[in-house]
């Protein structure tokens, strides 16, 4: 359902845990004392599907909204896929900084929900990577990786383009 106007509805009412939200919440804290003052200057996003409100992007609005007992505006847009509310999510998104932790969630969404060839294409210019850089093709080499290495790229224990050597090695 697409309605550019905005409507109000309590926090509780909007589902915040899908998928798509690759950017970690950020802390409300600092959020907090403008919705006070100003209240919420921007609407968040979201989708309706089976009568349930489907947060897209937002969540910091949200939670803080909900500590102030305050109601989200919100505006309801259309992303008929996960792929879509992902697209939206990053877009929305695209003046905070994204780290190697929001890239790699980004990564690992999109290439379990699309071919690979679309990744740098589609994905790249969102998480602010060269499609034919260098570092796409890590992030892609990456891919080909458990999922265990994860960890240890998100904490710091090893960098991106260690992958050259990681995706040589055998199992023993």
């Amino acid at each position: 359902m697409s309605n550019p106007s905005v409507c109000s509805l309590s926090p509780a009412d909007i589902d915040c845990s899908g998928p798509w939200l690759l950017h970690p919440e950020s802390p409300v804290e600092k959020l907090i004392p403008s919705l006070k003052k100003h209240g919420q200057l921007v609407p968040v996003l979201a989708v309706e599907e089976s009568g349930r409100t489907l947060l897209v992007a937002g969540r910091s609005r949200v939670s803080a909204a909900s500590k102030l007992g305050m109601d989200v505006l919100v505006r309801y847009i259309d992303a008929g896929d996960e792929t879509s509310k992902a697209v939206l999510h990053l877009e929305e998104n695209s003046a905070r900084s994204t780290d190697e932790s929001v890239k790699l969630a980004a990564v690992r969404f999109f290439a379990a929900r699309m071919d690979a060839a679309e990744l740098p294409k589609t994905v790249a210019p969102l998480l602010g990577i060269k499609p034919k850089s260098r570092d796409m093709k890590f992030w892609l080499d990456w891919m080909e990786l458990e999922p265990e290495y994860d960890e240890l790229l998100k904490l710091g224990h090893i960098p991106l383009a260690a992958v050259s050597v990681l995706i040589k090695l055998d199992e023993a």
